[in-house]
């Protein structure tokens, strides 16, 4: 649910119509910095004791749409109800006017930024989310930008329109062959190990404890969404 700020403040009125049971969160519009995010968890706080929601429960997810709110990026994800930051540009969006540059399909001009949100959010032990891709029928080209966010170390790109969430979740999660290749990568080092190793040559590259801790951190996700849980962030948000 994404809720806007007016000059002063987030609408109340608005929070205390969607915060319920069953509400995971709240997209944060706006917010200029951590006392706009530490101002609409307040609203929050009372909008969970009116509608009787256990305390804590609707989490934030601010959507870094001006420059100080990007430069104060890792102090906005420091809040307790803050689960993911969005850092995502738009051609013709908030953003782009803010910043005063020029959107392109490629996103040279964006790249520090959402390299700045990635940063802030594992910083903070929080997720990261780009975005954002508005021609929402044109899928090909939809994969490819999701794609480039998930370079960038994004955990989920946000969406337009439900038709994109497919093609995004495919982006996010790991094909077949990694899958198949992650675990050979294991089972070649925990061969290593065995013998007392520390690394072991596999497929041509050197690797040790801390490529294997990625690969099982990797087959450990692809295993939650196997099983239908709820996990990170392949969709990060609809807007």
């Amino acid at each position: 649910m994404r809720v806007n700020k007016s000059a002063h403040i987030y609408d109340f009125d608005d929070l205390l119509a969607v915060v319920q049971p069953g509400l995971e969160g709240i997209v944060l519009a706006m917010p200029h910095g951590p006392a706009d995010v530490a101002l609409a968890a307040a609203l929050i706080s009372e909008a969970e004791d009116r509608r009787r929601v256990a305390p804590g429960s609707v989490a934030i997810v601010p959507a870094l749409e001006t420059p100080r709110s990007l430069q104060l990026a890792f102090e906005c994800a420091l809040h307790p109800r803050v689960t993911a930051l969005i850092g995502a540009s738009a051609k013709g969006a908030d953003l782009v006017r803010a910043m005063g540059f020029e959107w392109t399909e490629a996103g040279t001009e964006s790249l520090y930024l959402k390299s700045r949100v990635v940063m802030a959010a594992r910083a903070a032990g929080k997720l990261p989310i780009g975005g954002i891709w508005q021609q929402v029928h044109d899928l090909d080209r939809l994969a490819r930008h999701a794609a480039a966010d998930r370079r960038l170390g994004m955990a989920g790109v946000t969406i337009l329109h439900p038709s994109n969430a497919a093609v995004v979740n495919a982006v996010f999660a790991p094909s077949a062959e990694d899958l198949a290749r992650y675990r050979a990568m294991i089972a070649a080092y925990e061969q290593a190990q065995a013998t007392g190793s520390g690394s072991v040559m596999f497929a041509g590259e050197h690797i040790d404890r801390a490529h294997a801790e990625t690969a099982r951190s990797i087959l450990a996700q692809a295993q939650d969404q196997s099983q239908g849980e709820h996990h990170d962030q392949a969709v990060g948000t609809m807007l």
